[in-house]
């Protein structure tokens, strides 16, 4: 026991995207011969409840100055010879509580663009200045993709504090399904020649979901004989759905979108749709792409942060023009009316996919803890 690493992930968070999917990948695959790890988390949720049927320690941190307390207690019983923190609220517990409890070593995944995760500009200001201020209690810096390394180096962290690790997909779970197509369409009460379009993301501005409704109405304009639905895939406030569904409704949607949730069998969805988009503003991975190319379905997505580097454009998806609601309608109704191009997507993404294995991305964080261990020593 005493001769693993003791290793501490702490995230914020409140609801399960591709953070919340990061950790839980990551602190599930790594070999327990060899690490010891705990999850700190600030919420009740998914997250929680899925470390707990794996098998790994979490403490769901109080809201306010009480987590940092109670983050503060559990490092200095745990005593871990690595903190790792993710989210705003997650860097800044993780990087004040591990000074407290005298934790030699800080890591930080930095997993997207905070100013766009956080519009409003009292609250990203007020975000980007404590994130600045703990900056000096980090060792090294993880991104995602080179995309993000450079955003974080024009934004003041050195180049030699950050190491790009790309995120990766378990495609044990997300695979070409046999029968998922008749499968989706029973689970949403359409008939066999509908063509579903759908999009699994948390339910946020930077993801494009307003993008995406406005692609489908100009695609109900000008599908001709096509009959073409809309899936809706993921949760968030409930302020911003209702907001979406205002929109759908304006946009005369409102037959052909469906809003499902949160769903845990994300996999079988993405394996029915006959196209899957991804219409964010920005991506500093996007998981949502290679879980679309994993699960054999066509993909179609706006070339913004890292999609290019992992999206060949007319090979193994289409890239539209971020913002752009007809060329994005557009690339979507080729996908669906070219069978021969969909069919060359989607055996080219699942080539793609294959390099952006879990157990490549979890090996090299394995190796980067060791490695920050040996700097210490």
């Amino acid at each position: 026991m005493d001769n693993k690493v003791r290793l501490v992930q702490v995230i914020g968070g409140g609801e399960f995207g591709g953070a919340e999917r990061y950790v839980l990948n990551l602190v599930c695959g790594l070999n327990k011969a060899l690490f010891e790890p705990v999850v700190a988390c600030g919420y009740e949720g998914r997250l929680s409840r899925t470390l707990r049927e794996e098998g790994i320690p979490v403490s769901v941190l109080p809201n306010g100055i009480g987590g940092l307390a109670a983050l503060s207690r559990l490092l200095r019983s745990a005593r871990p010879q690595i903190v790792h923190t993710h989210g705003v609220r997650g860097n800044l517990f993780g990087r004040l509580a591990a000074r407290r409890a005298g934790v030699p070593t800080v890591v930080t995944t930095v997993h997207s663009d905070l100013a766009l995760d956080y519009p409003r500009p009292l609250k990203r200001t007020v975000y980007s200045l404590l994130d600045g201020v703990t900056d000096p209690l980090v060792n090294r810096y993880v991104v995602v993709s080179e995309a993000l390394k450079k955003l974080v180096v024009q934004r003041g962290i050195k180049p030699g504090r950050v190491i790009v690790v790309p995120n990766g997909v378990d495609t044990a779970a997300f695979h070409p399904i046999p029968g998922a197509a008749a499968r989706l369409r029973d689970l949403v009460g359409m008939g066999p020649k509908v063509c579903l379009v759908g999009m699994a993301a948390r339910l946020h501005p930077v993801k494009g979901h307003d993008l995406f409704l406005r692609a489908a109405a100009e695609i109900a304009a000008r599908a001709g004989t096509l009959d073409v639905r809309f899936l809706v895939i993921g949760s968030g406030p409930p302020e911003y759905r209702q907001q979406l569904e205002a929109l759908s409704e304006r946009l005369g949607l409102r037959e052909r979108v469906v809003f499902l949730g949160e769903r845990e069998d994300v996999p079988a969805i993405l394996a029915g749709l006959d196209a899957a988009v991804v219409p964010s503003q920005f991506e500093a991975f996007s998981l949502s792409v290679i879980e679309a190319m994993a699960s054999g379905t066509p993909l179609v997505a706006t070339r913004v942060g890292a999609i290019p580097e992992i999206v060949e454009d007319g090979v193994s998806g289409l890239l539209a023009n971020p913002g752009d609601a007809p060329d994005l309608a557009g690339k979507i109704l080729t996908v669906l009316a070219d069978q021969d191009l969909a069919r060359n997507l989607t055996e080219n993404g699942l080539k793609t996919a294959q390099r952006y294995s879990i157990d490549k991305f979890i090996r090299r964080m394995g190796e980067l803890y060791l490695e920050l261990l040996k700097e210490r020593a």
